[in-house]
């Protein structure tokens, strides 16, 4: 035996994992003896799973048990942050690692249990004040004030079976008589009732509400990290689902947990569990790429069975996951998505566009299948559908005049609902489109103006990049736009800086405190630039006039490295700039020089005339015959 009793015998990262799992279960022990602690030394159904695997070396069942171990030890320490007499002392309720017939019996920390002395719940100023408790008020106002649990109620919990306490769940009509149905019960859930009161939760919440529903979920989490090793494919599935519709604070072992579980029980996943996981693994940025692949592997057998909705949020998901999907999927995603296309509603219509967009899907019989469809649905659209929808259809090259101008129609009516980003992203659409409706730009103008502090850094630079590429001459706008943007520089990553110049240089815009805080944080990314963004940043500094000699040096010694990844427009517009500014550096005109010659087969007669240009009117890059040479030939 090796370090803490592994096996000699195992692979190291295996022995690495059952070091930690043994560290785990001695923590649990440890824990069990102090104030406030676990209700037992008995280690959980993860830990003991766990421990199994090592004795026998059995890799395949070690990572799940490893992370049911962390998740107890999780559920450990949020029970040690209470008082002594909070918390039950039998024994924690095995999972499937250890089977157990009946009912649980305990062994959880429960928030919502009764005390002790029978008088009742403790009230909230006797807990001491967690994150779940913060501000609570007036349930009506959105704020949660938790329902007391009687010696009355005590009676009537004993006697409810596990399909009763369902219906009492499912007869909820509101979140108070939901909490009530907790504080009663909660203590008895099992894996089922604890699924079923999470799914209610998101669906009963309303937004004056989240509050109290973010504390409800965290409570329920507690209960849903003890159920664990209990749940089946549907509760896995419906328990995700609901801690992302709420989007409350998350507990990572509760999520890590349960796609752990997911791996063990996707086979039994139908349809609708592997729709509900994909798009709640999405919604909270919780991709497990070996994970998301086996799911992937799931659902493309499945699809058939898949309805409208379930179709378009798996591919909204996979798209926002940016999960890679070989051609066989997107096919049969393809055909089972025309055949129901009728069943699709707005939101349906705008993700599977949206998602294709992002995808890169361009299957024209199914994008032309959608927008008859969305014809007969614009009124149902929102404006976060009709952004989206206008989004796509620039980013797959769609230019369906009848299409667009139902969609300027319908748009304009709901223009003052568009958030800030759904505004940018219009622009930028109507700019790629090539939209000029002259009334309809200098109203989306209008609103984009009202909203631009609530832009983002993306936002403000694409909305600056559509401004310039649509040929806007409206200069309060510009200027409001300008003065938004360059406090918020900083926050703009490579892209957005690139095409912020480029949309100033192009304006004919010399703002020079702009340029200046440009300069100054784009000094500092230059590295993170593309070709795209590199070539594009030089181009504007010479229409601008920019001569920063500590800009210019850095942006050499990094084109220097990208130069291979140069297209020809990209050569062709470094080399007019760099002629242009008086860019003498010999290392990287001969760089330049190799690129260039390699490529040249791919530079269209406009760049190549460019070039010739440009490499004439500087002695330093005029000094290869057989380069002019091979540019005269290519243009006969």
């Amino acid at each position: 035996m090796g370090d803490g009793g592994v096996p000699d015998q195992l692979d190291a990262d295996t022995r690495y994992c059952s070091v930690i799992v043994l560290r785990c279960v001695k923590e649990v022990q440890e824990f069990g003896g102090k104030e406030g602690g676990v209700r037992s030394k008995v280690p959980g159904a993860g830990a003991t799973k766990a421990v199994s695997a090592v004795a026998f070396g059995d890799t395949k069942h070690l990572i799940g048990g490893c992370v049911l171990a962390v998740a107890e030890v999780s559920l450990v320490e949020v029970v040690a942050g209470y008082p002594a007499g909070r918390v039950d002392e039998r024994p924690i309720w095995p999972g499937r690692g250890g089977k157990t017939t009946g009912p649980p019996t305990g062994g959880e920390y429960d928030s919502m249990a009764a005390e002790k002395t029978g008088q009742g719940r403790a009230s909230p100023a006797k807990r001491p004040a967690g994150p779940s408790q913060a501000g609570r008020g007036s349930a009506s106002g959105g704020q949660r004030s938790r329902p007391r649990h009687t010696s009355s109620q005590h009676d009537d919990e004993a006697t409810s079976s596990p399909a009763e306490l369902l219906a009492k769940i499912t007869a909820c009509r509101d979140l108070s008589s939901l909490d009530q149905v907790i504080a009663d019960h909660g203590r008895r859930f099992d894996y089922r009732q604890v699924s079923a009161a999470m799914n209610k939760v998101a669906k009963l919440h309303r937004r004056q509400e989240v509050d109290m529903a973010q504390e409800m979920m965290q409570d329920l989490s507690v209960l849903a990290l003890r159920e664990l090793g209990n749940m089946d494919a549907r509760s896995l599935s419906s328990v995700l689902w609901a801690v992302a519709k709420v989007r409350g604070p998350v507990n990572p072992a509760l999520v890590q947990g349960i796609l752990v579980r997911t791996k063990e029980e996707l086979a039994s996943f139908n349809a609708h569990d592997i729709s509900n996981l994909v798009w709640a693994m999405a919604t909270l940025r919780a991709p497990s790429n070996d994970l998301i692949h086996e799911i992937v592997t799931a659902a493309e057998r499945r699809l058939p069975q898949f309805e409208a909705q379930a179709l378009s949020n798996t591919l909204w998901a996979l798209a926002t996951m940016e999960v890679p999907l070989d051609s066989s999927f997107l096919e049969v995603w393809i055909k089972c998505a025309v055949l129901k296309l009728s069943g699709f509603n707005a939101q349906a219509l705008s993700n599977s566009l949206w998602a294709a967009a992002k995808l890169g899907i361009e299957d024209e019989s199914f994008t032309a299948s959608c927008l008859r469809e969305a014809d007969l649905k614009l009124p149902e659209f929102n404006a976060q559908n009709l952004s989206n929808t206008l989004w796509a259809a620039a980013k797959l090259g769609i230019e369906d005049e009848a299409f667009i101008a139902i969609w300027l129609s319908e748009t304009k009516l709901k223009l003052p609902e568009f958030t800030a980003q759904n505004l940018s992203n219009t622009l930028w659409a109507a700019a790629n489109l090539g939209i000029q409706d002259e009334a309809f730009i200098a109203t989306l103008l209008s609103e984009a103006k009202l909203k631009l502090p609530d832009s983002t850094a993306q936002g403000l630079s694409n909305t600056l990049w559509a401004v310039a590429k649509l040929g806007i001459e409206n200069e309060a706008f510009i200027a409001t736009l300008l003065s938004e943007a360059k406090p918020r520089l900083p926050g703009f990553n490579a892209q957005d800086l690139s095409n912020a110049l480029w949309a100033v240089a192009k304006l004919g815009i010399k703002d020079e405190a702009f340029i200046s805080a440009w300069l100054s944080v784009a000094k500092l990314k230059l590295p993170e630039f593309t070709a795209q963004a590199l070539s594009n940043s030089l181009w504007a500094a010479d229409k601008l006039g920019i001569e920063d000699e500590a800009f210019i040096a850095t942006w050499l010694s990094v084109v220097k490295l990208k130069l291979p990844e140069f297209n020809a427009q990209n050569l062709c517009n470094a080399v007019w700039a760099a002629a242009n500014l008086g860019i003498e550096d010999e290392a990287f005109i001969a760089a330049w020089l190799s690129e260039a010659k390699l490529k040249l087969p791919l530079f269209n007669p406009l760049e190549l005339r460019q070039v010739t240009t440009a490499i004439a009117s500087s002695d330093c890059w005029n000094i290869d015959t057989g380069f002019r040479n091979m540019i005269k030939a290519r243009l006969g």
